[in-house]
């Protein structure tokens, strides 16, 4: 780890990643049920809910590729991020139009996409041999968002009402957007190699021996995740509590 790296630093960065993940996640596990009551069909709402991997997967690994070069905007990127998640989430909340909700969910891809930023940035808090130590503690922190938000968001809905998760991720994706501002980022080490051509590590990425059938198993692993507990699970267990309640 850096020198220069304190506890306070981790403690700040975690806190934005907590943040960043809960501004995402807060509106999720009842979103389907809101597209539902809007009224919109099975289809439209499968629409919906697939477009917010869309934009991920076109923007991940580029971004990732591009930032590799450009160290010197990953925080901006990052920050950016924030700016459109609350972008995405005030579009949710003041509007009820198929294309304005496609226009959000699939910005809130593009939020999602920015996470490659965090994963660069925080690796550089480590020794560059504990890299997976970094990564678990990231990994930590992007399931416990999620699992909070499966907690509360029913909740708050019988409550208050529908658009209260959707302003719960404004809110945090504003309290992260000012901590990411102050986030410290580690100087580019001198060693690190930044003249290779981008194709040269398009080439060697694909290389790596096994990325390609865990990459699928991922991808389809996400979509399941999506089609079920994120997408038309909640539909049906409302359309079952319904059933038995006549």
């Amino acid at each position: 780890m850096s020198t220069h790296i304190k506890r306070s630093h981790h403690i700040l960065f975690l806190a934005s990643v907590f943040c960043f993940w809960l501004s995402t996640y807060s509106y999720v596990p009842i979103f389907s049920l809101y597209l539902e009551q809007i009224p919109f069909s099975y289809a439209v709402t499968g629409i919906i809910l697939g477009s917010y991997g869309i934009t991920q997967v076109l923007l991940r690994f580029p971004l990732g590729l591009l930032l590799d070069k450009l160290v010197h905007l990953r925080k901006h990127f990052y920050i950016a991020g924030f700016v459109v998640a609350i972008i995405s989430g005030l579009i949710l909340v003041f509007s009820s139009s198929f294309a304005w909700i496609l226009i959000g969910r699939l910005l809130a891809g593009v939020t999602a996409a920015m996470w490659v930023m965090a994963t660069i940035m925080y690796a550089d808090y480590f020794a560059p041999g504990k890299s997976g130590r970094a990564m678990g503690t990231l990994q930590f922190l992007t399931v416990m968002p999620q699992f909070l938000s499966m907690l509360t968001a029913g909740l708050l809905v019988e409550l208050f009402h529908f658009a209260i998760p959707f302003w719960v991720g404004v809110a945090t994706a504003c309290i992260g957007l000012l901590l990411a501002l102050c986030v410290k980022v580690v100087p580019p080490r001198d060693q690190e190699k930044t003249d290779d051509h981008i194709l040269s590590n398009i080439r060697a990425t694909f290389a790596v021996k096994g990325l390609l059938p865990l990459t699928f198993v991922s991808l389809f692993t996400h979509a399941v995740l999506f089609i079920s507990i994120f997408g038309f699970s909640p539909v049906y267990a409302n359309a079952q509590a319904l059933v038995k309640g006549k």
